[in-house]
């Protein structure tokens, strides 16, 4: 038998056997991926020390040069965006209309602010609307109607420009009053508060003064009802200081002294009105006032009677007005603030040494029936210098107001939470993000 032939025989008896089929066995990719990711190696190799060493310089690096920076600039984006607060106490103007909403303008910063989330956060809307320097005024109605009167502090000027926003300060449009000084001595404008009134968003007045170099300033009254798009200026009572709106068409002039006139035909023609005299006494002056409550015949005014002063009240328009709560040795700076026809305040602080007391402050819930008096403490330190003095006092609430003061081109800002029988002197900060902060 060869080979071949034992090799042939061998597959044909192979063949001729009856063997089962084999089997399928089929292959689970998921249960390899699974079993053999577990199997991990019990030694790894361990890098060299010094490339430990440099991922951690890298890191560093990393940190240094690109988190922190990243990380400050999301704080002024986030939640600690810039804030408008004092720096230097350089704040011209804030008017708060709640406690959520308000306006301020920070001196020699050439911005405008406005907030909807409260005094913490201010944020610009457009740059002062005037450019140069000079005086102004302005007068804030809601929160999207504001005004201001500005005065070029030029001796050679004799123009006044009125700038306003219906908007909530984006956009500013600009008018320039020519004023009759042009065909006279060029003794430059100057505007002074109170200066500015509006019964509506449409219709206001403005006072325009000649800073002239006597005592005597002529002055000029301008009316509006297109919202300050057009003026013209109307019969006005020489020697006037001041203005004051009440309801109808009643206009009020503040004359030196103790002298008020009033008109009822929008300024075509003006009547004296003598205030009442208190005790056998006549007033001497007009320390704050008149102010009228807007679109009412009720208003306010405080008069100098001998060393006191007394609160006077009108029903009708300042036709006629009723001596009131008379306040003792009462200081000659006053700053009177009406949240309504109820509850009012009344700050006085003295501007001289001769007279009897420093500082004093009331508040009145019942519309000047009753009258309580508050602490001075807390202003002890700035009353101490003698050079500081309240400019503003402003309530958004019964429990909710802000004392503005000025030390010399400073402002300080106090505020409370209880009506007034406690407060806080507010940080002073600048409109800067909070990361920039003042050494």
């Amino acid at each position: 038998m060869t080979a071949d032939s034992t090799d042939e025989e061998l597959r044909t008896a192979f063949s001729e056997l009856n063997l089962p089929a084999e089997p399928e066995l089929p292959f689970d990719w998921g249960l390899w991926k699974t079993e053999t990711l577990r199997r991990v190696p019990s030694h790894r190799p361990v890098p060299p020390w010094n490339v430990g060493w440099a991922a951690a310089a890298l890191a560093l690096v990393v940190v240094l040069v690109v988190a922190l920076p990243l990380a400050r600039r999301l704080e002024t984006l986030g939640r600690s965006s810039p804030r408008l607060v004092w720096a230097g106490g350089s704040l011209t103007d804030l008017t708060m209309l709640s406690p959520s909403v308000g306006w301020a303008i920070p001196q020699y910063q050439g911005l405008v602010l406005t907030t909807h989330a409260g005094l913490g956060h201010f944020k610009p809307v457009s740059q002062f609307p005037v450019a140069g320097s000079g005086t102004f005024v302005t007068s804030i109605l809601n929160a999207r109607d504001a005004f201001i009167a500005f005065a070029p502090s030029s001796p050679e000027t004799d123009v006044v420009i009125v700038a306003g926003t219906n908007d909530g300060g984006r956009r500013w449009f600009q008018v320039r009053l020519r004023t009759p000084v042009q065909n006279r001595r060029r003794s430059g404008m100057s505007v002074a508060a109170p200066t500015m009134v509006w019964r509506s968003p449409t219709h206001g007045y403005v006072l325009v003064f000649e800073n002239g170099r006597t005592m005597r300033r002529d002055a000029w009254l301008y009316e509006t009802r297109d919202g300050g798009r057009h003026w013209h200026r109307i019969n006005t009572p020489r020697d006037i200081r001041g203005i004051g709106l009440s309801a109808g068409h009643q206009l009020l002039a503040l004359l030196p002294g103790v002298q008020l006139e009033v008109s009822a035909d929008n300024g075509r023609h003006w009547r004296n009105v003598p205030l009442p005299a208190v005790g056998g006494i006549r007033a001497a002056s007009i320390l704050w006032g008149p102010w009228f409550f807007r679109g009412q015949a009720t208003g306010i005014l405080v008069a100098r009677v001998g060393t006191g002063g007394v609160v006077m009240t009108t029903k009708d328009g300042g036709a006629v007005w009723t001596a009131g709560h008379i306040f003792h040795n009462l200081p000659s700076s006053v700053v009177l603030f009406a949240l309504n026809d109820q509850r009012w305040w009344v700050y006085a602080q003295s501007v001289s040494s001769t007279e009897a007391e420093r500082a004093q402050f009331w508040e009145t819930p019942d519309g000047g029936i009753q009258w309580r008096q508050l602490s001075v403490r807390p202003f002890e330190t700035l009353l101490q210098r003698g050079t500081a003095t309240a400019a503003t006092l402003d309530f958004v609430s019964p429990e909710l107001g802000y004392m503005n003061w000025m030390a010399g081109s400073h402002a300080i800002l106090f505020r409370t939470n209880d009506g007034g029988l406690s407060w806080q002197r507010l940080p002073s900060f600048s409109h800067r993000p909070a990361s920039q902060k003042r050494p």
